[in-house]
Protein backbone atom coordinates (compact mmCIF):
# COMPACT_ATOMS: atom_id res chain seq x y z
CA UNK A 1 0.00 0.00 0.00
CA UNK A 2 2.81 2.40 0.82
CA UNK A 3 4.35 1.88 -2.63
CA UNK A 4 0.99 2.32 -4.35
CA UNK A 5 0.09 5.62 -2.64
CA UNK A 6 3.63 7.02 -2.49
CA UNK A 7 3.41 9.41 -5.46
CA UNK A 8 -0.38 9.79 -5.49
CA UNK A 9 -0.72 12.95 -3.43
CA UNK A 10 -2.68 10.99 -0.79
CA UNK A 11 -1.43 10.50 2.75
CA UNK A 12 -1.78 6.87 3.75
CA UNK A 13 -2.63 6.33 7.43
CA UNK A 14 -1.99 3.16 9.38
CA UNK A 15 -3.75 2.58 12.70
CA UNK A 16 -2.84 -0.01 15.26
CA UNK A 17 -5.59 -2.51 15.88
CA UNK A 18 -7.41 -1.48 19.03
CA UNK A 19 -10.33 -2.79 21.01
CA UNK A 20 -12.59 0.26 20.71
CA UNK A 21 -15.10 0.08 23.52
CA UNK A 22 -13.50 -3.04 25.00
CA UNK A 23 -15.72 -5.34 22.96
CA UNK A 24 -13.54 -7.30 20.54
CA UNK A 25 -11.64 -9.55 22.92
CA UNK A 26 -8.36 -9.01 21.09
CA UNK A 27 -4.88 -9.57 22.51
CA UNK A 28 -2.03 -7.06 22.37
CA UNK A 29 0.41 -9.60 20.92
CA UNK A 30 -1.94 -10.23 17.97
CA UNK A 31 -1.57 -6.67 16.67
CA UNK A 32 1.23 -4.99 14.75
CA UNK A 33 2.73 -1.99 16.58
CA UNK A 34 3.40 1.17 14.60
CA UNK A 35 7.15 0.83 15.20
CA UNK A 36 7.08 -2.42 13.23
CA UNK A 37 5.13 -0.77 10.40
CA UNK A 38 7.75 2.01 10.24
CA UNK A 39 10.50 -0.63 10.18
CA UNK A 40 8.85 -2.61 7.37
CA UNK A 41 8.14 0.42 5.18
CA UNK A 42 11.48 2.06 5.97
CA UNK A 43 13.39 -1.04 4.90
CA UNK A 44 12.09 -0.61 1.34
CA UNK A 45 11.20 3.07 1.12
CA UNK A 46 13.41 5.29 3.31
CA UNK A 47 11.32 7.54 5.58
CA UNK A 48 11.98 10.09 8.30
CA UNK A 49 9.72 11.60 10.98
CA UNK A 50 8.22 15.06 10.48
CA UNK A 51 6.51 17.45 12.89
CA UNK A 52 2.76 17.31 13.53
CA UNK A 53 0.53 19.73 11.64
CA UNK A 54 -1.19 20.91 14.84
CA UNK A 55 -1.28 20.38 18.60
CA UNK A 56 -3.15 17.19 19.43
CA UNK A 57 -2.70 15.53 16.03
CA UNK A 58 -3.00 11.83 16.78
CA UNK A 59 -1.04 10.53 13.79
CA UNK A 60 2.74 10.60 13.81
CA UNK A 61 3.89 11.75 10.38
CA UNK A 62 6.69 10.32 8.26
CA UNK A 63 7.90 11.53 4.87
CA UNK A 64 9.73 9.67 2.17
CA UNK A 65 13.30 10.96 2.10
CA UNK A 66 13.08 11.52 -1.65
CA UNK A 67 10.17 13.93 -1.09
CA UNK A 68 7.55 11.80 -2.84
CA UNK A 69 4.91 11.88 -0.12
CA UNK A 70 4.16 10.91 3.45
CA UNK A 71 2.48 8.33 5.64
CA UNK A 72 0.91 8.61 9.06
CA UNK A 73 0.71 6.18 11.95
CA UNK A 74 -1.89 6.22 14.69
CA UNK A 75 -0.27 4.45 17.63
CA UNK A 76 -3.29 4.27 19.92
CA UNK A 77 -2.03 1.23 21.83
CA UNK A 78 1.80 1.27 21.78
CA UNK A 79 2.09 5.08 22.18
CA UNK A 80 -1.20 6.33 23.69
CA UNK A 81 -2.10 9.94 22.99
CA UNK A 82 -4.77 10.28 25.70
CA UNK A 83 -3.25 13.45 27.20
CA UNK A 84 -3.71 15.42 23.98
CA UNK A 85 -6.81 13.68 22.62
CA UNK A 86 -9.90 15.74 21.83
CA UNK A 87 -11.76 12.99 19.96
CA UNK A 88 -15.34 11.86 20.43
CA UNK A 89 -16.90 8.66 19.15
CA UNK A 90 -20.59 8.34 18.26
CA UNK A 91 -21.85 4.77 18.05
CA UNK A 92 -24.54 3.50 15.69
CA UNK A 93 -26.77 3.13 18.77
CA UNK A 94 -26.53 6.86 19.51
CA UNK A 95 -24.06 6.71 22.37
CA UNK A 96 -21.44 9.44 22.61
CA UNK A 97 -18.08 8.31 23.98
CA UNK A 98 -15.50 10.81 25.23
CA UNK A 99 -12.73 8.22 25.02
CA UNK A 100 -11.99 5.86 22.14
CA UNK A 101 -11.47 3.04 24.64
CA UNK A 102 -14.61 3.70 26.74
CA UNK A 103 -17.11 0.88 27.15
CA UNK A 104 -20.00 3.11 28.23
CA UNK A 105 -21.10 6.43 26.82
CA UNK A 106 -23.82 9.07 26.98
CA UNK A 107 -27.19 8.48 25.35
CA UNK A 108 -27.65 11.27 22.79
CA UNK A 109 -30.18 9.39 20.67
CA UNK A 110 -32.92 9.97 23.24
CA UNK A 111 -32.04 13.64 23.47
CA UNK A 112 -32.07 14.11 19.70
CA UNK A 113 -35.21 12.10 18.98
CA UNK A 114 -37.37 13.12 21.87
CA UNK A 115 -40.47 10.95 21.42
CA UNK A 116 -39.92 10.37 17.69
CA UNK A 117 -40.08 6.84 16.32
CA UNK A 118 -37.51 5.31 13.96
CA UNK A 119 -39.78 6.15 11.02
CA UNK A 120 -39.84 9.86 11.90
Amino acid sequence: MAKYFRDSGHILRFIEYMDVGDSNGWKLDEGVPSSEIVEIIGSQLPIEPIAPNYLGEVASRWKYTDGSGEIGLISSVSQPFCGDCSRLRLSARGELFTCLFASSGHDVRTLLRGDASDEK
